[in-house]
């Protein structure tokens, strides 16, 4: 699959990925005012994909045709969920997926998910390798430079 990150022109104008901010309606009131190189999700939780609740949560992938490149942003600790995560994501036709391992929420950290990755280095690289085994996607991380700082 091609890496549309290597096509684009450079500095990039991109949409971050922000929760309760970035859905869809948000991303088409950017497609018609000033549409960005790269329109991300908000963050999406493989395990809320991967249970009964998939339905409700699968809303936050919603996208539009204009919305191109598009990024799914996922979080999670499970590394099965991680991959049947991957292989959704490339049914529905994103162009690539981020790993968010950047958010500070304490209730989300302490179950060592986004932030809290960054304090198991091998969980998070059995996340990365698992999505990278399942799809050609491209894949990025939102992170951040430590934990506490």
């Amino acid at each position: 699959m091609k890496n549309f990150w290597q096509t684009l022109e450079k500095p990039l104008f991109v949409q971050a990925p922000l929760d309760d901010v970035s859905d869809v309606v948000f991303r088409e009131v950017l497609e018609k005012a000033g549409k960005p190189d790269v329109f991300f999700t908000e963050f999406t939780s493989t395990d809320g994909l991967c249970s009964k609740g998939r339905e409700r949560v699968i809303r936050r992938l919603l996208k539009t045709k204009g919305q191109r490149p598009i990024v799914a942003q996922i979080w999670g600790n499970n590394v099965s969920h991680y991959t049947e995560t991957a292989k959704l994501l490339e049914e529905l036709g994103f162009d690539g997926i981020d790993i968010n391992m950047g958010c500070p929420v304490r209730k989300v950290v302490g179950r060592g998910q986004c932030s809290g990755l960054i304090k198991n280095p091998k969980l998070a690289k059995e996340l990365i390798d698992a999505i990278k085994s399942t799809t050609s996607l491209p894949l990025s991380v939102k992170t951040r430079i430590g934990f506490s700082k």
